[in-house]
């Protein structure tokens, strides 16, 4: 799409995301879903395809920083060297951010 939505449609993909994790969420009280139906967030999941593509990306971005590349103006240069030590450890982080213990808002 190259517009935005407009009042009703966004508040009919509301509505629709709402029932969706209504029901996710009477399914789960009912038993009928349990741990092996539940997928988990791409960025969670510390592997090394999701290492290698944060590190890469987290590279870049620095890079761009440090060097200016592209509409980056100056000033940006310490930022881009305090993300680029953060690479080795971004994805240890994403996965500790996603751990969710509280099952009150737990749906699908």
């Amino acid at each position: 799409r190259t517009g935005w939505q407009d009042l009703d449609h966004s508040l009919l993909v509301l509505r629709s995301l709402g029932r969706y994790h209504a029901m996710s969420k009477v399914l789960i009280g009912r038993g009928l879903i349990d741990q092996s139906d539940k997928g988990h967030y791409f960025a969670g999941v510390n592997s090394p395809v999701m290492t290698k593509l944060f590190n890469g990306g987290v590279h870049m971005l620095s890079k761009a920083l440090i060097n200016k590349l592209g509409s980056w103006p100056a000033g940006w240069e310490d930022i881009g060297k305090r993300i680029q030590k953060q690479k080795d450890v971004l994805c240890d982080t994403l996965e500790e951010l996603y751990k969710n213990d509280d099952k009150k808002f737990e749906v699908l």
